[in-house]
């Protein structure tokens, strides 16, 4: 199956849902949720509804030529003005091929969405570059791994990032040698949020191993560059709408190579999860695969979270008085604490 047609499968698919956009990784403030509201195999368009904003509909044609760039480059740009000797910039080479090939301007709005898709539906990750210049830029990259859609076993990467350098990329250092001792032993802990709860729990668990003498440095998910310098990586996820949050699918995604040659533990928080029952860990095991179908987890916890009314849908508001759909600070940072000390003891073996 070509890179399109895995696209067009996703929005038939997913027709008439509503998608969280990806690109919340980089921290974009309109990476919101959008709707595919039509999509006509016959004429060969699509209609996409972001949040809060009219309809957009666009012809295949537009996804086949960013596909095609993306697969031929390797490395694809999303910022809006080209960097010196970095990627080549997607809106760019869309709107001189939209003059060239039915004389009219782009419409820009298309252009997030499109390389949105392209990253849902898995022809391709998102990720951060630095061009020779030293700047950092969002961009969109294809990794080998990603040509079979199954895990596969872990391998050099190195090869892959020469293949990146030649676009702009920038081979990170890597930290203390590969060498590790308790006290070099680095660990990471990054998470994605919306309101804050996760991020409150992966704070505790970054200090709680800082408190046992370990180097552990807890960031947002965007803001991770490159694992390589970890032995352990904790990856923290809310779970919305029985799905956890598409930015950690598109790290592990793009980090996977990686993290296959780390220790790698996850822990979700969701307000369902303070009474666990085996029906419940049965349902979070199966919402996680999209994440443990990428990269092998030595641990799981799974944590109760906190929900402010005011953070509720509205549907959900009028129904917060009954069961688990009321709001509250469900989080048991004794619970969070045990977990993080089990942790410890299974991947270094002792305190």
């Amino acid at each position: 199956m070509n890179g399109t047609e895995k696209i067009i499968e996703f929005l038939e698919k997913n027709k008439g849902e509503v998608i969280s956009s990806p690109r919340s990784l980089f921290g974009d403030s309109d990476a919101g949720e959008f709707e595919i509201t039509d999509i006509n195999r016959e004429k060969e368009y699509i209609t996409i509804k972001p949040e809060g904003s009219i309809e957009l509909p666009f012809e295949f044609s537009l996804i086949k030529k960013a596909v095609d760039l993306v697969l031929s480059e390797g490395v694809v740009s999303l910022e809006a003005e080209e960097d010196s000797g970095g990627p080549v910039v997607l809106e760019k080479i869309l709107k001189e091929w939209q003059l060239e090939e039915n004389q009219q301007m782009l419409n820009t709005k298309f252009v997030p969405y499109i390389a949105d898709l392209i990253v849902l539906s898995g022809v391709a990750a998102y990720g951060w570059v630095k061009t020779p210049e030293g700047k950092k830029i969002r961009a969109i990259a294809v990794k080998e791994t990603q040509k079979n859609p199954k895990k596969t076993a872990a391998k050099d990467n190195s090869g892959e990032w020469d293949r990146l350098t030649k676009n702009g990329a920038q081979r990170p250092k890597v930290k203390n040698g590969g060498a590790y001792t308790k006290e070099k032993a680095d660990v990471l802990v990054t998470y994605a949020t919306r309101h804050g709860s996760t991020a409150d729990i992966a704070w505790s668990i970054g200090n709680s191993f800082s408190d046992a003498g370990f180097k552990a440095e807890v960031k947002k998910i965007q803001n991770v560059d490159d694992v390589r310098p970890y032995k352990l990586v904790v990856i923290g996820t809310p779970i919305y709408d029985n799905n956890v949050l598409p930015e950690v699918v598109s790290f592990a995604d793009l980090h996977r190579d990686w993290l296959d040659k780390r220790k790698v533990a996850l822990f979700v928080v969701g307000r369902t999860l303070r009474n666990k029952d085996d029906e419940k860990i049965l349902q979070t095991e199966k919402i996680i695969q999209k994440i443990t179908n990428i990269v092998d987890i030595v641990d799981t916890g799974m944590f109760a979270g906190k929900v402010a009314p005011e953070n509720l849908p509205v549907k959900e508001r009028l129904g917060g008085i009954f069961g688990e759909k009321q709001a509250g600070d469900f989080r048991d940072w004794r619970e969070i604490g045990e977990w993080s000390k089990e942790l410890r003891k299974k991947i270094f073996f002792s305190d």
